[in-house]
């Protein structure tokens, strides 16, 4: 009696969340008869509840009828029972996006480690579409379904998605297994870890950034190890995850970064300071006085972030003696606090330092001195800005707002 229970709840969610709310078509003929298929699926779906059939479900997922095929995919998570594994990985090849989504729910509810490396796959674009026709945002639906499963199944999962690292020509999967171990936490840690030493510069890229996402103050030693290891123009990986985690230990070795004559590494050792904060004030002050031009700009740029007396009180003194360098570092800060009369020394900034960043940032940051300056500066230089809606504008720094 409970198990025809357990069933009968299974049918009712399928059809108000399957049968009713999934897709609508656009034609009139296309309408009806999706209306038609979807009628027809929930009979189908009552009679196999109504038999109490897992075997009917699994049989259900190769019906011509893809509302059935996700219907019985559902049902099958939600029931739980290890006999659908199987068949639900074969799903996740079907050739509608609705039933893959499905698929993949279901073996994340079911929680079986054979599922673990099909829905890694799911994860590539080139694995799972042999049929290049479905659309981006379909297949961008299968791979949140995938990476979802793969989150609840956990721990079991941590082994193969790292070693699924590097075996793929598409960055974004990295990226993608990048996401579901940070979800994952902190049983990716020590693997992550492992992972640091791999000799494949992509996965210990993908592992610094996952350990940095985690947060786990356990990644910090080796984290520097990684990076002092690692060429100057690759190691942004790893010192972005120690910006990231926000320890004290990793200011020293960060400094150091910023004597770096590679201008991506210098600039990532600054960010990683700024992100860590009021331990880094005094070494990112120390570069504005003694660095070289480049640490000079990037250090004022992280001291612009943080939200210290000391680092306001040196880039302020900064623009009282008008070295630019610094004040290019620091434009967004000079911009918030918005001291009257500090338009002319921006605007020379612009024209000296100046990026199309730089140039969208003063279109937008609510000055009317510092937009057409932004203008003629991108007119010269072969850029097209444009004033950022409202919403957008929030990403720009405004006029005053940190005064």
């Amino acid at each position: 009696m409970i198990r025809q229970y357990r069933y009968m709840a299974v049918i009712f969610c399928l059809i108000f969340l399957v049968v009713f709310l999934e897709g609508c078509a656009t034609s009139n003929r296309s309408v009806y008869e999706n209306a038609q298929a979807r009628s027809e699926a929930e009979e189908e779906l009552e009679r196999i509840v109504a038999a109490c059939d897992v075997g009917l479900l699994i049989k259900a997922l190769k019906d011509k009828n893809p509302w059935l095929r996700s219907g019985a995919a559902e049902a099958l998570g939600k029931i739980g029972d290890a006999r659908a594994v199987e068949p639900l990985i074969t799903a996740l090849e079907d050739g509608d996006s609705r039933v893959q989504c499905k698929a993949a729910e279901a073996l994340g509810e079911i929680d079986d480690a054979r599922a673990v490396k099909p829905l890694i796959n799911a994860l590539d674009n080139e694995n799972i579409f042999a049929d290049l026709s479905i659309s981006s945002d379909k297949r961008s639906d299968v791979q949140i379904a995938a990476a979802e499963a793969l989150e609840k199944i956990g721990e079991p999962a941590v082994e193969p998605l790292i070693n699924a690292l590097g075996k793929s020509s598409s960055r974004s999967f990295n990226w993608r297994i990048s996401d579901v171990l940070e979800k994952i936490g902190e049983p990716a840690v020590e693997p992550l870890i492992d992972a640091l030493k791999d000799g494949k510069w992509m996965v210990r890229l993908t592992a610094a950034d996952a350990l940095g996402k985690i947060g786990d103050a356990r990644a910090v030693e080796p984290l520097i190890t990684a990076m002092k290891a690692e060429r100057p123009h690759q190691c942004g990986g790893e010192i972005l995850a120690l910006g990231r985690i926000g320890d004290a230990r990793a200011v020293e070795p960060l400094v150091a970064m910023l004597k770096e004559k590679e201008p991506s590494a210098v600039h990532s050792a600054a960010k990683a300071l700024g992100m860590i904060g009021e331990p880094a004030v005094e070494p990112l002050i120390d570069a504005l006085a003694n660095g070289n031009a480049l640490a000079q700009g990037y250090a004022a740029e992280a001291l612009g972030e943080i939200n210290d007396a000391r680092a306001v009180e040196a880039l302020i003194a900064a623009l009282k003696d008008g070295n630019t360098n610094i004040i290019a570092g620091a434009y967004r800060f000079f911009i918030r606090k918005g001291i009257p009369g500090t338009e002319n020394v921006l605007i020379r900034v612009l024209n000296s330092y100046g990026d199309k960043e730089m140039a969208l940032d003063f279109l937008n940051c609510g000055n009317s001195k510092l937009e057409q300056p932004a203008r003629t500066w991108a007119r010269r230089n072969d850029y097209i800005i444009t004033t950022s809606s409202e919403n957008a504008k929030a990403d720009h720094p405004r006029w005053g707002s940190g005064r």
